[in-house]
């Protein structure tokens, strides 16, 4: 039995509750605060997976917006390599910090390190998948092919005078 839609269609310009960024960033900030939480109670290995995992969150996100994306030329496609530069310099400078401590929080760490790392370079590649578009877009929406630009050519290279 077929349940009746009371919402119009959707058209694909229309825009929408971004549901997918809402609910990331709420687990993104639970996570850290727990971590924050975790930490100051004298609890830091629990403390620094949460926050291990929180920082997870974020490549998890890239990933499935990678997924969504209809453009290669995306600004979150060009945000990806210095998001993981940091996140993978992070979890290095805390693992190094806790190397004389706990190796344990160190080998997390660099667990963590290699998950962003995948992370980051498979969204990468699911942006550099996709297949280039053109930029320039007439009014009516449909793609132009490029005119020859009339001040180049000729033997002098300048705008023939008439």
């Amino acid at each position: 039995m077929e349940v009746p839609d009371d919402r119009p269609p959707h058209t694909p310009d229309q825009a929408q509750f971004p549901w997918r960024g809402a609910v990331f960033a709420a687990a993104t900030v639970a996570l850290i605060a727990t971590a924050i939480a975790l930490y100051n109670t004298g609890r830091q290995i629990p403390g620094l997976a949460a926050l291990g995992f929180g920082f997870a969150v974020p490549m998890v996100w890239l990933i499935l917006a990678a997924h969504q994306a209809t453009d290669a030329d995306s600004n979150v496609r060009r945000f990806i390599p210095r998001l993981m530069i940091w996140m993978v310099v992070g979890s290095a400078f805390l693992g190094i910090f806790w190397w004389n401590l706990d190796r344990r929080v160190s080998l997390m760490e660099a667990g963590f390190g290699a998950f962003y790392i995948v992370a980051g370079l498979a969204a990468i590649r699911i942006f550099d998948a996709k297949g280039r578009r053109p930029t320039l877009t007439a009014v009516g929406g449909r793609n132009r092919p490029r005119r020859p630009n009339p001040n180049v050519g000729g033997k002098t290279g300048r705008r023939p005078t008439h």
